[in-house]
Parts: C-alpha cells; sequence; structure tokens
C-alpha cells in the first residue's frame, strides 16, 4: 500500500498519551470506529496487565493535517485508551485503589479547578509513577486518502475478529443505504451525532453504558434491550442494526426479500458491487432516505407509544413465555405497524382492543429457524400482526402539521447536546414570567438570531432551539411552583412543556402556534430563512408535554440577522466584525 511516509513502530509512555488526549490531539471517525463497548471489567484487566508490566497491543493513529488543525485519527486502539484515561481520571480503579491525581501535572490541573475529583483510597505516588511511565507501542501513519484508512481498519480487525460481522460490513462503507442503516440505528439506540470526526473525550457520552457508574447510554434503556428483542452482547456486536437493515430493505424494496447474512453483505457490496446493492441504493434514492427515516421513527414512535399504554414490553406481551431474543417476530410488527401508517393510511386509536389482539399472538406464529428467513415466511407474518391491529385503527388525518410524536428524535437531540452544544438551545417558554407575564416576541427574535448563528458554523449543520425545556432546575422549580405543575429531568434537562404559556396566555397550542408563525414573519431576515424555520417549526409530545422545535439548516452561504452576521460560540452568539466576513463566507466554499 502506498504512503507518504513507511510504518514504523515506536513507543509512548502513558504520561505522553494522557497529555495528548488533555490536549484534543485524539480523534475518532464514527464511520467506521465502533461504539465504547468495554465493560468496567474489560477496563480493568487492561489496567492490571499494565502494572504487571504485561505487553499489549499496538496503538495505531493516522497523522491528520488539517487546515485548521493538525490531530491524530485513532485507527485501532480506542477502547484501550479509554480504559486507561479512566483509570487516570478515577472512573476506575486497581485492587480497589484509585490513580493519585497529584501524580501528574495535567490530573493536578484538573483536580485544582474541580474538573476531576480525587476518589479514595488512592494508590501509592511510586505505583502511579510507575503506570505512567509504562511505555505503549504505537505507530503514527501518514495516509494518502480516506480510503486507505478505511482499508487498513478493516484488514486489523477481521484479522483479529475484534468486530463482528455488522461492524465488519460498515467499515468504510459508504452509499444511500450503509449511511441510512448507521443514521437510523444511531437514533434508535440513542448515540446519534451530526460530525463524524469526534474528540475522544465525547466518545463516553455517546457509547454504550454496561455499569450504572459510566457515562453514556444505559444499556437496559436502550429501546431494544428494554423491549427484550435482542440481547446486551447482541447489541455489543451491533445485531441491532441487521434488524435495521432488514427493515430498511423490506420499505424500500417493491417486494418483501428474503433475509439472511449473505443478503446482509450484498447490500453493503460485500466483497464487491452486487445487483442487490445497486438495486437498494437506487430504490432508497427514489423514495428519498430523510422520507425512509422519517417513517421509520415515527413507526417506532407508535409503537413506543402502544406498549407504553399497555404497560408491558414487547417479548412480555407477545409471547406466554419471553424467548432470550425475538428479532424476526419484530420485524414482522414493525413492518405492519408501518404498512398501516404509510400504506393503508391508518393510526391505532382504540389502544384497549389492541391489547386484547396482541397478547401471546406470537405463540400461533412461525418465523423459521436458522439463518435464512424466507420473503414468504415474513409476508405471513406481517400479515397476521396487519389483521390483528387493523380494526383497532381508524384512517388518520395527514394533513395537520402541527402536533406530531417525536419521541426517538427528541431524546437523540437531547443526547446530541451534550456533545454539540453550539448547534442546540433551551428555553422554557414564550412569555415574560414577571409579575404579568406576557408574549415576548423578543424570545422569539432571539431563536431567529441563534439559529442562523448554528447554521453560519459552516455547512451541513442542523440548528435546534428547543421551547418547554430547562437548562436548570431551579428554572423549572419556578414554573413548577407557579403553574402547579411538575417537570420531568432526562439528560440533564428539565422537561417543562409550554402548557403554561397557553395557561398565562390564555391560548390553545394551535394559536399560541399562529401567533408564533406571525413574529417570525416580522423577523429582519430574508424570507427564503423564514421559510425554511415555519416548514420545519413543529409542536411535538415528549413525556407528555407539548414543547416546540425550531430547526435550520445552513444553507449555501452564511445567513444575515438584521443586516449582522452572528456565529455560535459555545452557548452564545457572537456577532462576526467586517474584518472576519471574508473568512465566515470561506467556510461555506467547497473544500472546508
Amino acid at each position: 500500500m502506498a504512503s507518504s511516509s513507511e510504518l514504523s513502530v515506536t513507543g509512548i509512555t502513558i504520561e505522553s498519551l494522557y497529555n495528548n488526549y488533555s490536549a484534543d490531539k485524539y480523534k475518532i471517525n464514527r464511520r467506521y470506529q465502533r461504539k465504547l463497548v468495554w465493560t468496567t471489567d474489560d477496563k480493568e484487566r487492561l489496567i492490571e496487565s499494565i502494572f504487571s508490566s504485561f505487553p499489549i497491543p499496538l496503538l495505531l493513529f493516522a497523522d491528520i493535517k488539517e487546515k485548521s488543525e493538525k490531530y491524530y485519527e485513532i485507527i485501532d486502539g480506542m477502547q484501550r485508551i479509554n480504559a486507561i484515561i479512566y483509570f487516570i481520571e478515577n472512573r476506575i480503579s486497581y485492587n480497589g485503589k484509585y490513580f493519585d491525581l497529584d501524580s501528574l501535572s495535567a490530573t493536578k490541573s484538573k483536580l485544582d479547578t474541580g474538573a476531576l475529583i480525587q476518589r479514595f483510597p488512592k494508590l501509592s505516588r511510586n505505583s502511579c509513577l510507575d503506570f505512567t511511565s509504562y511505555i505503549v507501542p504505537s505507530s503514527i501513519y501518514e495516509f494518502e486518502n480516506q480510503g486507505q484508512i478505511d482499508e487498513v481498519f478493516k484488514r486489523i480487525n477481521s484479522m483479529g475478529r475484534y468486530l463482528s460481522r455488522q461492524e465488519l460490513r460498515v467499515a468504510g462503507v459508504t452509499g444511500e443505504f450503509s449511511t441510512l442503516v448507521r443514521k437510523i440505528s444511531a437514533n434508535i439506540r440513542g448515540d446519534s451525532s451530526q460530525s463524524d470526526i469526534f474528540s475522544l473525550d465525547k466518545m463516553p457520552y455517546i457509547s454504550l453504558a454496561f455499569s450504572e457508574n459510566d457515562v453514556g447510554i444505559q444499556v437496559q434503556d436502550i429501546f431494544w434491550i428494554k423491549q427484550g428483542i435482542i440481547s446486551k452482547e447482541w447489541l455489543r456486536e451491533s445485531r441491532d442494526e441487521e434488524i435495521v437493515c432488514d427493515i430498511i430493505a423490506s420499505v424500500a424494496l417493491q417486494e418483501i426479500p428474503p433475509s439472511n447474512t449473505d443478503i446482509f453483505n450484498e447490500y453493503y457490496g460485500m466483497p464487491i458491487e452486487s445487483a442487490r446493492s445497486v438495486e437498494i441504493n437506487a430504490a432508497i434514492s427514489r423514495i428519498d432516505p430523510e422520507v425512509i427515516e422519517a417513517q421509520i421513527l415515527e413507526t417506532l414512535d407508535e409503537i413506543r407509544r402502544l406498549f407504553q399504554t399497555i404497560g408491558k414490553t414487547f417479548v412480555d406481551h407477545c409471547f406466554t413465555t419471553p424467548p432470550p431474543r425475538a428479532p424476526r417476530y419484530f420485524t414482522a410488527f414493525f413492518l405492519a405497524v408501518h404498512d398501516l401508517i404509510f400504506k393503508k393510511n391508518r393510526k391505532i386509536t382504540d389502544y384497549i382492543a389492541a391489547n386484547k389482539k396482541l397478547r401471546n399472538i406470537c405463540d400461533k406464529m412461525d418465523v423459521g429457524t436458522g439463518g435464512n428467513w424466507s420473503a414468504a415466511s415474513k409476508e405471513r407474518n406481517i400479515e397476521l400482526f396487519t389483521i390483528a391491529l387493523n380494526k383497532c385503527c381508524e384512517d388518520r388525518n395527514v394533513d395537520d402539521p402541527t402536533k406530531t410524536n417525536w419521541t426517538t428524535r427528541i431524546e437523540n437531540i437531547l443526547n446530541q447536546s451534550l456533545i454539540e452544544q453550539q448547534l442546540y438551545d433551551f428555553k422554557i417558554g414564550f412569555t415574560d414570567l414577571g409579575v404579568s407575564p406576557s408574549y415576548s416576541e423578543s424570545t422569539v427574535a432571539k431563536i431567529v438570531e441563534t439559529l442562523t448563528a448554528m447554521t453560519n458554523i459552516g455547512k451541513g449543520k442542523v440548528g435546534y432551539v428547543i421551547v418547554g425545556i430547562a437548562d436548570k432546575h431551579a428554572d423549572a422549580k419556578r414554573i413548577e411552583e407557579k403553574y402547579n405543575t411538575t417537570s420531568i429531568e432526562r439528560y440533564k434537562r428539565h422537561i417543562v412543556g409550554i402548557e403554561h404559556d397557553c395557561t398565562c396566555l390564555g391560548l390553545n397550542e394551535d394559536t399560541l402556534f399562529s401567533k408564533i408563525c406571525t413574529t417570525l414573519d416580522r423577523q429582519p431576515i430574508e424570507k427564503s430563512t423564514i421559510k425554511d424555520i415555519k416548514t420545519n417549526l413543529k409542536l411535538v409530545t415528549y413525556q407528555s408535554k407539548s414543547i416546540f422545535i425550531f430547526q435550520l439548516t445552513s444553507g449555501a452561504s452564511p445567513r444575515l440577522y438584521n443586516n449582522k452576521y452572528f456565529l455560535r460560540e459555545g452557548t452564545s452568539n457572537r456577532e462576526v466584525p467586517m474584518s472576519e466576513v471574508s473568512w465566515l463566507f470561506s467556510q461555506f466554499t467547497p473544500g472546508n
């Protein structure tokens, strides 16, 4: 393989490794890197190996030189680096004792500022210094293009069998199908993000947490596990993405396809592009990936709502004796609900009847055994679910844009806001909470300014402002006390809803929606931007609360607000001076 430098193996001390991490020099690329899935036991075993002076596998980095920064992309070793950082930062222990944060200048600085907290009992200073002087074998390689990085990643992991079959399929693969599977799967798990390139320190927030003490997405709360559809081990192996593969193919193709490992490989063009991979990518393009994604997430939200109403999980309710896994049964059920909503234009309205129809329904079904699930079997089971649910449905009104259920997407927005703060903002409501509360046009104006500032970050960015959510518990408490209501805490935010706005203004939700649209029409921005904001404005239900979603996507060039350019920096908007306007426009040129 050609490259601009030969591969050479050197070594890096753990102290230098941590210093690089603290300086934000390590990045990961989510196009091919799997989630952080090591358990606490896995991490502690690695730390024990280092203290025992056992050798550990080589770390491999790609030397990336961007116009604005230089960093190292982790090709192999993300889990190991993360385990080392967890130990140094006192998130895990060695033999019940914790790293002495005074041992390194970098950790002492964080200790002094409160960024890290020392846990006890501490290891001896000498033990900590021995640990940080351990030399980890490593190599920094200069790749000529992204394709080479992808190929090396696949070869390293396929030879070592570190990756599951699904993770090997997705490594370095591009195309409508692979992108859509990855995007929808992340939305369902809750680990979605707008960007592919991330600092290593952000990864824990969008990775699987197998322990309650771990930062991240608690595995037991993920839809697939909560509903009993797959096991935790299958989730670690990304088997949830195989279910999503099957669902997307069944939704996009004109005929329901069979399912097996070879067919999934063909969808991804493995080992080479085939008629099946061409067909699936063409079908997705024809329908539109965003339409398929929206339909699948809306179907999922309907299923969530159904089983929340029943008060049981999918496997508990649909089987007399719940099996350890039920992916085929769920796939058939999902496709039946999707068919009712988007092909028959129906919606479930009688949940009591649905409860009775679905009770132990899977006991009567045969989804086959072995690696192959035939199209005929799949269609029979879809039909059984459809017949059971159809009498519990009514025709739905698809023309009402003001109220929809966005449960899955809201939870992803809340989690993404922890790692991509610049693109998310939250407000309690549209009223001034003074002695005589009144509708605040200035709040709407600030929302529009913020949206333009977010989209001015660069191409392909989507800015969100969510109204009805408080950042601070104290703010949520004010609403609770003033309006005798309750808030719900999710992802470090407090869901208060906009019902208090309607109460103090004497308006219903539809009238408030119209009032906001009228205020938007008066904003000092281009009419096309107003149209974009109004088109994507949504009043959604989350945790039984009504909240407003404002959304704006980057344009071909920066957007003006009141004849000024604003840029989102952290959680604030900064007016861009004339001296920086040329630079701002350069962020939207090809190649940036």
